[in-house]
């Protein structure tokens, strides 16, 4: 029993560390197609490429190894402040005032709807989503709740809420908020996702935005199966 206790205890503390990246991955990728880039944001993104560059190496998407060297390349620039002034450019051409006028907006109701119109029954089945874990957007997120900055910082909730569960045992066990990742992929953002990784690669071939596209799109595809092996390993806990 002892021998097999040591066993269980090692799964709990490698999944611990999955589950915190997750979190820690989620939250930034959210947060850089929300707000336009600056210092700190650069330092968080610095923060969690080894995590993604092994995600790359374990799983070979093509998309997300294409990602991380273009972002690794990008911030390795040295004059941290022009590298700012430009992303900001950047973010602003191709969310908000668009290229040859024509900007890409991120929500899911404009690629799925059949009006293809912000605020449509996409926005509506996310809010039920997140209401289902007890959760929604915050009030300072002026974008619609289908937003793809939206829906990664649900992931990120919920991976938050799959460490607490796993730390202390609570109403939910840490399986229920993994499974509700993998529902929320497969029902939501793996639906949209390839269309708006287009898009953005469209209006910028090449450069921050088209890196982080290429991230978002191979992590989120790849994590589905990581988080099926992630629901796996928890009910062997």
């Amino acid at each position: 029993m002892a021998e097999k206790g040591a066993e269980y205890e090692e799964i709990q503390i490698d999944l611990d560390a999955v589950v915190q990246a997750h979190f820690d991955i989620y939250a930034v990728l959210a947060r850089g197609f929300s707000l336009e880039a600056d210092s700190e944001y650069l330092d968080d993104l610095a923060r969690v490429l080894p995590w993604l560059q092994q995600v790359s190496e374990a799983f070979e998407d093509e998309h997300l190894s294409a990602g991380v060297k273009g972002l690794k390349d990008i911030l390795s620039l040295p004059d941290r402040d022009k590298l700012i002034q430009d992303l900001q450019r950047q973010y602003a051409s191709i969310f908000l005032t668009g290229v040859r006028g024509m900007s890409v907006n991120p929500c899911e109701s404009v690629y799925l709807s059949a009006e293809r119109l912000v605020m449509q029954e996409q926005r509506d089945e996310s809010l039920e989503f997140y209401a289902r874990f007890g959760m929604g957007v915050s009030e300072d997120f002026k974008e619609p709740e289908d937003h793809i900055g939206a829906q990664l910082s649900f992931m990120s909730g919920l991976s938050m809420r799959a460490l607490s569960a796993m730390r202390s045992s609570g109403d939910e066990p840490a399986e229920h908020f993994v499974s509700g990742q993998a529902e929320f992929i497969r029902q939501h953002l793996i639906k949209w996702l390839p269309l708006l990784h287009q898009d953005i690669h469209k209006s910028s071939a090449s450069g921050f935005y088209a890196d982080l596209m290429s991230i978002t799109y191979g992590f989120v595809r790849k994590d589905l199966e990581y988080l099926e092996e992630i629901g796996r390993l928890l009910k062997a806990v």
